[in-house]
């Protein structure tokens, strides 16, 4: 889901925007990543890296795969 997507869900009250992450997607696990919030996300203030690579002809399950185990960057 993306921000317009999200924007919808949030204006329904089927998103909380300072929920875990892990609320919406459980995979999303790893040192940190019980921490991230909706709007962290949202706002690139997740710690996600910025750069992950993900080859050109890459199908949705291997995007997801790459985006789900990339470990958050930490200051």
């Amino acid at each position: 889901m993306g921000a317009p997507g999200g924007g919808s869900s949030w204006d329904e009250g089927r998103l909380d925007l300072d929920a875990p992450i892990q609320r919406y997607l459980p995979e999303f696990t790893g040192e940190g990543k019980d921490r991230v919030t909706v709007s962290q996300l949202l706002a690139h203030r997740s710690g996600m890296p910025a750069g992950i690579v993900i080859p050109r002809h890459a199908d949705a399950e291997t995007v997801r795969q790459r985006i789900l185990l990339a470990p958050l960057r930490t200051p």
